[in-house]
């Protein structure tokens, strides 16, 4: 994703603690009704809409490399290419347009061409929404400057979503009696907006609406070229910037330290129940593990089949212990194999090839990557080191698993 994620590890996975050659892996299991830690929050730099001389957004990374993403005009509509935001409108059977550097939605039977409707949204049944894409899907705005033209007295208000669910109502935006309708008011009319409820919500889709309570009233989403001045203290200031600035974070599960655990999930019963441990460095590092670990861990479930996404961000390239407990399946015989996939490498989860010495942070004997083809010089980056399969009725089974890996794949089975 960002320029700061260096490694991604996928997976797939389930359960808690299990005993591998006599020595026990030690997960940090949640108990009963014990709320998950909380997220752990990774900056990932700023995006910032320019209106004006260049008409872009403008991503600046944590190492203050950019990105930008051109926006352009034709008569009336807007048309950019989403590498960093979308701009939809709403009513989705409007158009985005963009008049006099202010952005809007013309709708059908409203003047377009230079028409003032076309840079604004007029009443409550127009509005803009904006959603981080391409290079920065998956990213949340934690804090946001928005540079909004108020007319007619018009109250703004702002809803924010993440992962396409609703989180917050923003603050509103209250213009009163100092909106000016004039097309030379200059910043009269402008206003530095922070519409961000809380801190803890985080958005990737901001949806721009005029309030029921003011039905004559209309905005356009602007970028400075006639913005107020960016708030003292606030990050448009420290960026020398006037323009609609976003503020990026990345969401993690948590951090997990070496030997140390992530959080269990699934429930062995609807999904996949999954641990992962963190073992030695060595691949890299010859054992020195120096580094936390960010991390999310999921687990989901289809009718047909069952995973459980392992995520994780590091310089380094760790090993790792998992531990499964799959959901019940049907009963097959032979037992259905463990699929994998890095990407490079995909097939069924082989048993590891024997132990070679101790692991350094959980003191577990160390498995050996399978080589496939044998004598082929090529290891898979993952295998298995205990399974057992129990019959839980007619035709349902429940498979258990303890694995081994140092690469970035995704497991499945049936469901």
């Amino acid at each position: 994703m960002g320029i700061h994620t260096l490694s991604r590890k996928r997976v797939l996975a389930l359960f808690a603690g299990v005993l591998i050659m006599g020595f026990l892996v030690a997960p940090a299991n949640l108990a009963a009704g014990q709320a998950p830690p909380p997220p752990v929050f990774v900056d990932r730099g700023v995006l910032i809409l320019e209106l004006g001389a260049v008409d872009q957004f403008r991503y600046i990374a944590p190492d203050a490399t950019e990105t930008t993403q051109a926006i352009t005009t034709a008569a009336c509509k807007v048309s950019t290419s989403g590498a960093l935001a979308t701009l939809s409108p709403i009513p989705s059977t409007g158009t985005v347009g963009m008049f006099a550097d202010g952005i809007g939605v013309q709708t059908k039977g409203e003047k377009g061409g230079n028409g003032q409707p076309c840079g604004q949204a007029n009443g409550p049944s127009e509005g803009l929404i904006l959603e981080l894409a391409g290079q920065l899907a998956g990213y949340e705005v934690d804090f946001s400057e928005l540079d909004i033209e108020g007319k007619f007295n018009v109250t703004v208000d702002f809803g924010l979503y993440r992962d396409g669910s609703f989180v917050a109502n923003g603050a509103q935006l209250t213009t009163g009696t100092n909106s000016d309708s004039g097309p030379d008011s200059g910043d009269g009319d402008n206003y530095r907006h922070l519409p961000d409820a809380a801190p803890d919500d985080h958005w990737d889709e901001m949806r721009i609406v005029v309030a029921g309570t003011t039905p004559s009233g209309a905005f356009s989403l602007e970028g400075g070229a006639d913005g107020t001045a960016a708030e003292p203290l606030g990050l448009g200031a420290s960026l020398g910037t006037t323009g609609s600035v976003f503020k990026l974070v990345e969401r993690f599960d948590g951090e997990v330290d070496c030997g140390g655990s992530t959080i269990t999930v699934g429930d062995s019963t609807n999904t996949a129940q999954a641990t992962f441990t963190r073992g030695d460095d060595d691949a890299v590092k010859g054992g020195d593990c120096q580094q936390l670990i960010l991390y999310n861990l999921d687990s989901t479930a289809s009718v047909d089949d069952q995973t459980v996404t392992f995520e994780f961000e590091t310089e380094e390239a760790p090993s790792w212990f998992g531990t499964f407990t799959w959901a019940p399946e049907p009963a097959s015989m032979p037992v259905d194999p463990t699929q994998f996939d890095d990407g490079a490498t995909s097939g069924d989860l082989l048993w590891c090839d024997g132990f070679d010495g101790i692991d350094g942070s959980t003191g577990n004997p160390k498995p050996v990557l399978p080589e496939n083809p044998p004598n082929s010089g090529e290891f898979d980056p993952w295998c298995l080191i205990e399974q057992t399969t129990t019959l839980l009725g007619s035709n349902s089974i429940q498979v258990t698993q303890t694995i081994y890996g140092e690469s970035d794949p995704s497991f499945a089975r049936p469901k």
